[in-house]
């Protein structure tokens, strides 16, 4: 089973009431903490979810790094993973992931089981959250919140400190889906 057979599954399964939901934005291969990691899904609404897939041909050997990398960003993660890598995979990801077992039926078709749900994660970064704006985007939301003046000629990790020091983790999470949501292009 190919990865791309389990990217369809989830999208036609647990993903599918997001993918016609005026509210929510369904992103393949979102880019965190500066390209560190990319999830192979997420989903943005009133939260900020993601997905990571683990097919039988995939090794574990990044998700140790990936796991440290997504709980920085998202309110709660999923892991999707082949039945094979399900042991260890339970291993390495923290308990408040949830967790999707995938395996192929005997007519080839690819079969989903939840294990578990995820729960809200508690080790988010205000830091981790606000690079995922774009500098002209983190300007406008800093401008929007700060009384004073944005000096718009900082780099982007100035702007990005000030997003995490200044706004509250809720509203800088709302902030952050908020400009996501409403973003008509995606840069690679």
């Amino acid at each position: 089973m190919r990865e791309i057979d389990v990217r369809d599954a989830v999208r036609s399964g647990p993903l599918r009431k997001y993918l016609s939901d005026v509210r929510s934005i369904v992103i393949d291969e979102l880019a965190v903490c500066l390209g560190e990691a990319r999830v192979d899904i997420a989903v943005v609404n009133g939260k900020l979810s993601g997905y990571e897939l683990k097919s039988k041909n995939d090794t574990l050997v990044r998700l140790p790094r990936q796991a440290e990398l997504y709980d920085r960003v998202f309110d709660e993660m999923t892991l999707v993973v082949d039945a094979s890598h399900n042991d260890a995979s339970l291993k390495i990801i923290p308990d408040l992931w949830g967790v999707i077992e995938v395996s192929q039926t005997a007519d080839h078709k690819t079969k989903l089981k939840k294990l578990r749900p995820a729960q809200p994660n508690t080790a988010q970064h205000p830091y981790a959250i606000a690079q995922l704006l774009w500098k002209d985007e983190a300007i406008e939301v800093l401008s929007a919140h700060r009384k004073g003046h944005v000096p718009t000629s900082k780099p982007r990790s100035w702007l990005w400190d000030a997003l995490a020091a200044e706004l509250p983790l809720k509203k800088l999470k709302s902030e952050v889906r908020r400009v996501l949501k409403a973003r008509t292009e995606w840069r690679a």
